[in-house]
């Protein structure tokens, strides 16, 4: 697409991006690509030298026509995410019986979509210590149990377990011995700062004394 110089770089400067340029005859012909897509535009050169020109000389020729590196970074490797790590835990759970932890995410309310304060959630591992066949994360729930939207306290504006199936098929099966790790589909899971993750978990009935549940989570900030 042919833009000017000054939609062009706007363009690069948006995207952090260097263009690409060359000159030909009387003319500077640049180009700035993210990814396939791609705006290019062309400057006169003038005597004397138009602002664009001067613009383009002074603060975008010499740090063009970089070479594309050829290693290709994926969504779960873009630098303005910092990895953070947190963790919940339950102690002394009898058998038979469920408890519910809960984690406050940190930062201050200020919408539920990016780019609004919160994580971005990557994966995560549980397990009961120790461990017992039949132990299970019963549920996993997004709540504003401080009315932060307006719509009431505890109000669930989602959940990670699938509430359309039977009760007895939803959440996680631990295993007795390893973790169980669940990760997101192909990219973070959002969660807004000042909302609630909560998880419940059952506490095998027929294991044979109390257990601890633990759960360890990954995330991303983003800077």
């Amino acid at each position: 697409m042919e833009v000017t110089w000054s939609e062009l770089k706007q363009f690069l400067d948006a995207r952090s991006l260097t263009c690409q340029w060359v000159q030909i005859s009387n003319r500077y012909w640049i180009k700035g690509f993210d990814g396939p897509f791609s705006l290019s535009c062309n400057i006169l050169l003038t005597d004397p030298p138009s602002d664009d020109q001067v613009d383009f000389e002074t603060n975008y020729k010499d740090k063009g026509n970089i070479s594309p590196i050829s290693n290709v970074r994926t969504q779960f490797e873009q630098v303005q995410y910092l990895l953070q790590m947190s963790n919940i835990s339950s102690l002394n759970i009898a058998p038979g019986d469920l408890a519910t932890v809960s984690m406050k995410i940190p930062g201050d309310f200020n919408g539920v979509t990016p780019p609004a304060n919160g994580r971005y959630i990557d994966a995560g591992d549980a397990w009961f210590y120790p461990g017992a066949d039949g132990d299970k994360v019963t549920s996993i729930v997004l709540i504003d149990k401080d009315n932060l939207l307006g719509m009431g306290e505890n109000f669930i504006l989602g959940t990670y377990h699938d509430n359309e199936t039977p009760e007895e098929n939803q959440g996680w099966a631990l295993h007795p011995v390893f973790p169980t790790e669940v990760s997101t589909l192909g990219w973070y899971g959002f969660i807004p700062s000042g909302i609630y993750i909560d998880i419940t978990v059952k506490r095998s009935s027929t294991a044979s004394n109390s257990g601890n549940f633990y759960c360890n989570l990954k995330w991303g900030m983003k800077t």
